[in-house]
């Protein structure tokens, strides 16, 4: 039952995303390593990011292959003051012995931050943070 109701919230978060992208936020971003972001392993390269108009699914698609990712935020705080002082979202990466995971970002003025999950294991790691700055976002 619970794997049902599993798939089903999933196939609807795809469906909400998919519907939403065309009228939503984008912003692109070249990410000069490889990473994860929801257990996904990703190859280095420019992605773009889209925001649905639900605010709280987004689509992180890499321009070449085309492999899309979709993102759950977990949470949405008031972005950093030093992020704010960026004319360009930014995206926050927790990077340890096992890679580097996308951790949060921000799609500039006037969006919230938003923080995605990553591994609990990285969570309890001793990481580095990078970030990364995506290229001016869009309506």
């Amino acid at each position: 039952m619970k794997s049902t109701t599993m798939k089903m919230m999933l196939a609807a978060a795809v469906l909400t995303v998919a519907s939403g992208v065309a009228s939503a936020q984008t912003a692109e971003v070249k990410i000069p390593f490889a990473f994860h972001a929801n257990g996904e392993a990703l190859p280095a390269g420019t992605y773009r990011l889209h925001a649905s108009d639900s605010g709280m699914l987004f689509q992180l698609a890499d321009v070449n292959s085309g492999k899309r990712v979709i993102l759950l935020s977990v949470s949405e705080r008031v972005p950093q003051a030093d992020w704010k002082s960026s004319p360009y979202g930014l995206m926050s990466f927790r990077c340890g012995p096992a890679g580097c995971s996308l951790a949060e970002f921000w799609m500039g003025y006037g969006n919230p931050t938003h923080r995605i999950r990553i591994p609990k294991t990285e969570e309890r790691m001793n990481t580095r943070v990078a970030l990364i700055r995506m290229a001016g976002a869009s309506r």
